[in-house]
């Protein structure tokens, strides 16, 4: 098939899922296509817009609920058996794994992980507390969160022992720092961890990857588990990379060339350059919303110049 073909297939079946545009002005995928390609004056960039969508990566409403089971089926039990040391050929070892998963305090790190969906999707039952550490952090305590979280405070409750943090998309760790940091730091009065802690994001870039192995290596009592790690040949950077694909460096000077006209003049909200937020250089869009890490040619709106692909929608204003 032909990279038209391809994308008229995938315009048909996936990219339509998109929420932010779906039954709006925006119109479906090929509309919105032929108003992005055209967002670019010259030719040669429009042809280069339309080659950088081979090295799109897009996740579908039923990849992301895919990812949160195995979140659970895979990640979620093998870090409780390798931490209770279940011999999983056991008699006993059902009854382990259920006395263990009542224990389990399940967290977002952000708005953007959808929490009950996921206790849902996996069948969960019995977690009352919804808890978001985005929007707790500023004011966090320590105390208040084991008492109202770890034992939903109830005076008697027994208290939660394995601490989960889940993300649906992590760039480069720096929004899922603070919690994992605040949570694998309480301790008990004799000075031991209070928790055991996971942090399992469905998907995470290289950046991330990197900043959470090296945060394992040095709390004993936090785990790394993602569910997909996406790879550094899949990103755009801001200079050459060895070994990077053939087309990445016209595509770089196309991006570049192109932002004034994505962003406009200064002073601008939100401007983190032609390769998204920290640089990361993603060409990735989820169903639900694009990241800020991705590149903005692909998301960014600015009224009568840029025509977005996929508009995201920000909770920032942005002069459009």
């Amino acid at each position: 098939m032909t990279l038209k073909a391809d994308i008229e297939f995938l315009g048909e079946r996936l990219f339509d899922e998109y929420k932010p545009t779906k039954n709006t002005a925006d119109g479906p995928f090929g509309v919105r296509l032929s108003k992005w390609i055209g967002s670019a004056q010259d030719e040669a960039d429009q042809i280069k817009l339309f080659r950088l969508l081979k090295h799109l990566f897009f996740i579908g409403q039923d990849d992301l609920e895919a990812a949160s089971r195995t979140a659970f089926s895979k990640h979620v039990l093998e870090w409780l058996i390798n931490r209770l040391g279940v011999n999983v050929f056991s008699a006993a070892a059902k009854s382990q794994m259920e006395d263990a998963l009542t224990l389990v305090r399940y967290t977002g790190i952000t708005d953007s992980f959808n929490l009950g969906e996921f206790l849902r999707i996996n069948d969960i039952h019995g977690h009352s507390v919804r808890y978001t550490w985005e929007q707790e952090i500023d004011d966090w305590d320590q105390d208040e969160f084991c008492r109202r979280v770890m034992r939903r405070g109830i005076q008697n409750e027994i208290e939660k022992r394995y601490l989960v943090l889940l993300e649906d998309f992590v760039g480069s760790g720096s929004q899922a720092e603070r919690a994992i940091r605040s949570a694998q730091a309480i301790r008990k009065t004799d000075g031991t961890f209070a928790y055991e802690v996971l942090f399992c994001p469905l998907i995470i870039c290289p950046d991330g990857a990197e900043w959470a192995t090296r945060l394992q290596v040095d709390f004993p009592n936090f785990h790394y588990s993602p569910v997909l790690e996406l790879h550094d040949d899949g990103f755009i950077k801001p200079n050459a990379v060895p070994g990077e694909n053939t087309e990445f460096p016209e595509l770089r000077d196309c991006l570049s060339r192109l932002h004034p006209t994505v962003v406009g003049p200064p002073p601008v909200d939100q401007d983190f350059g032609p390769f998204g937020y920290q640089q990361t250089g993603a060409v990735f869009v989820k169903y639900d919303n694009c990241p800020d890490n991705t590149l903005p040619v692909l998301h960014r709106k600015r009224n009568n110049f840029w025509e977005p692909l996929f508009r995201r929608a920000s909770r920032m204003p942005i002069n459009a």
